[in-house]
């Protein structure tokens, strides 16, 4: 039997037992201070030591409950902050006065108490106790599971938005607001589940809501339609007040946070680099920047990991950050790389030139010190060499060659990721716009006319070029798609269009092949869809006067998708008059030709044969 070898197994990360009870400290004890998690003693344990003892335990087999949703509940109601002073005299009173609640502690309030919520009215609150005696209710059902008591909690809440009690018991209920915004979020959650719009949430838990985000904010928010850039300051706020408005808003902050962040480094980096500087200079400016950008409202929501967009001399390239100081550092260093290679203070990338043209403006006035260059110098010298060393020519291998190599790049200059953004800019799927715009310029447009033969030169010319060989394979393939449709229109055959059914960027190209017909409607010319009528009135009044060609009639063919029934059916009625007429002039032209025997006729079948073939080619005329 033929031995095959055992695939190696992947390396598995290792995760400590510190590192595990950290994540489930924070999916399950989300808002809790550290003082509740490494101080309070409860059965002579911390929070963080028990978890240690029931997972140790647990992994022995020693532990026979499952540490599931009851399990954390049980934790969290242990290990939740202490009340207020005011909160814990708010107990003293309801002992004092309200009649015994049994079985309400149990995590599930009894039903008819639930509908007496809703029937409590102002009316009744006459004496503080009986307000009181709401609030501790309410309290008591919170501190039980929140998942099988959350429809009480909502409805208690409703409660105290409706008869304003937050604002007459504020210490009780400032008390209550953590385990409130709990409710609201594990509300959110469940309405989420079921597929519910965040607005429509909204709408119909608006007065609970109320009672923990700003009300004039939340209101704003929620009306708004446009973009989020004007109103990042409200939301700032609603993220800021309660854990229900972070998980609300922080998708929408988090969208507009990124770009506000770019703006900021982009005006400091403007304002840098004018008048000479150094390099210490150039240093304290990325601290001053890092410590402004530390300073925007809610910057701890931005995602760590995530791609920005730089503007190297004038192109956008995407860069791959880990946090905002890399994002710092990278765009003052995209600036910086983009003034030396415009002042030749530093050697071009080998595809630079293919990226950026001959001659891109300069966007800095500055002069810097030529020390600054040498880390990026020596990492682009390096990677020239790699791509000499291996003959990479396609924009994969590039890719490929960079990759292997990027840890010494990075090692010899930390920003060479600006490089990387380059490459893949040119290389990689970013190319696809520049290449399109790079086939249009060999096609005609609605203000320029470009016969197919001269646009099947043109793209002939782009598909030998070392731009083409970079870009990426798969675009390679669409562009000589274009091309062989070009082709195929030059020689008046229809292309066959079923490869670009359902690809944008063929299709967008293709939109312009109707360009390649002009019309003549005097006293102008048109051209496009628009100059088939003119097209069609000529060729019919070209087949009555019996001057059609087949060149003439041969293009309704290959442009056949552009027509419309109407326009096919007069098209189809010339092209069939026209073949007709030459095929008859054709067989009488050879039915008039002398003929020869003998001798003669063979010398002379050379030549009828050249005429003969002539005679066919200016049926095409």
């Amino acid at each position: 039997a033929a031995s095959s070898k055992a695939k190696p197994k992947k390396a598995s990360r290792c995760v400590t037992r510190e590192q595990l009870i950290a994540k489930k400290i924070a999916d399950n004890f989300k808002g809790f201070p550290s003082e509740c998690i490494d101080v309070k003693v409860v059965a002579g344990l911390t929070l963080r030591q028990t978890l240690l003892r029931d997972y140790q335990l647990h992994l022995d087999g020693k532990e026979p409950r499952a540490l599931g949703q009851q399990y954390y509940d049980k934790l969290r109601a242990a290990f939740r902050p202490p009340l207020s002073a005011s909160a814990a005299g708010v107990k003293v009173a309801v002992a004092r006065v309200a009649p015994p609640r049994p079985g309400h502690l149990g995590g599930q309030a009894p039903a008819p108490r639930q509908g007496a919520l809703g029937r409590m009215d102002a009316n009744r609150e006459r004496h503080q106790p009986v307000g009181v005696l709401r609030l501790d209710a309410f309290l008591a059902w919170a501190k039980s599971s929140m998942h099988e008591t959350i429809g009480m909690a909502m409805e208690a809440a409703r409660m105290i938005a409706r008869l304003k009690l937050h604002e007459k018991f504020q210490d009780e209920f400032k008390a209550l607001k953590p385990w409130l915004d709990e409710a609201l979020e594990v509300a959110l959650t469940r309405s989420r589940s079921a597929h519910t719009d965040d607005k429509q949430f909204c709408a119909l838990n608006a007065d609970v809501l109320q009672l923990l985000l700003p009300a004039a904010d939340l209101r704003m928010v929620l009306a708004h339609t446009g973009t989020y850039v004007t109103i990042v300051e409200p939301l700032t706020r609603l993220v800021s007040a309660a854990g229900v408005g972070l998980k609300l808003f922080s998708s929408w902050v988090q969208s507009v946070l990124g770009d506000r962040v770019q703006v900021m480094i982009d005006g400091m980096v403007q304002d840098f680099f004018r008048g000479a500087r150094s390099a210490e200079e150039y240093l304290e400016a990325q601290v001053r920047c890092q410590a402004a950008v530390d300073g925007i409202g809610c910057i701890d929501l931005l995602p760590s990991k995530r791609t920005i967009s730089l503007t190297y001399r004038g192109q956008k390239i995407a860069v791959a950050v880990r946090s905002t100081q890399e994002q710092v550092q990278l765009s003052f260093a995209c600036a910086l790389k983009g003034l030396g290679a415009a002042r030749q203070q530093l050697e071009l990338l080998w595809v630079e030139t293919f990226l950026v043209g001959d001659n891109p403006p300069i966007v800095h006035e500055c002069e810097l010190p030529d020390a600054l260059f040498a880390p990026a110098a020596a990492a682009r010298r390096r990677v020239r060499q790699a791509m000499l060393d291996s003959g990479a020519a396609t924009g994969d291998l590039v890719q490929l060659h960079v990759q292997k190599i990027l840890s010494d790049l990075l090692v010899l200059d930390s920003t060479f990721k600006v490089e990387v953004g380059m490459i893949t800019e040119l290389c990689g799927e970013g190319t696809g716009e520049r290449m399109k715009s790079l086939v249009l310029a060999c096609l005609p447009a609605p203000a320029r006319r470009v016969p197919p033969e001269t646009a099947a030169q043109s793209l002939n010319r782009l598909t030998s070029g070392e731009a083409f060989k970079l870009a990426e394979r798969t675009l390679q393939e669409r562009v000589k798609l274009i091309q062989s449709y070009v082709n195929s229109l030059a020689m008046l055959q229809a292309p066959d269009l079923t490869a670009a059914l359902g690809q944008p960027w063929l299709a967008d190209i293709i939109n312009y092949f109707q360009y390649f017909l002009v019309g003549e409607t005097p006293p102008v010319f048109v051209v496009g869809k628009t100059a088939i009528d003119a097209m069609l009135s000529a060729a019919q009044l070209a087949t009555t006067a019996k001057t059609s060609t087949l060149a003439q009639v041969h293009i309704f063919k290959a442009y056949r998708w552009l027509l419309t029934d109407d326009q096919w059916a007069r098209a189809a009625a010339v092209i069939d008059s026209t073949e007709h007429r030459l095929s008859n002039d054709f067989g009488e032209s050879m039915k008039k030709r002398p003929r020869r025997s003998g001798k003669a006729s063979a010398a002379a079948s050379s030549g009828d044969a050249d005429q003969a073939m002539q005679a066919c080619l200016d049926l095409f005329k």
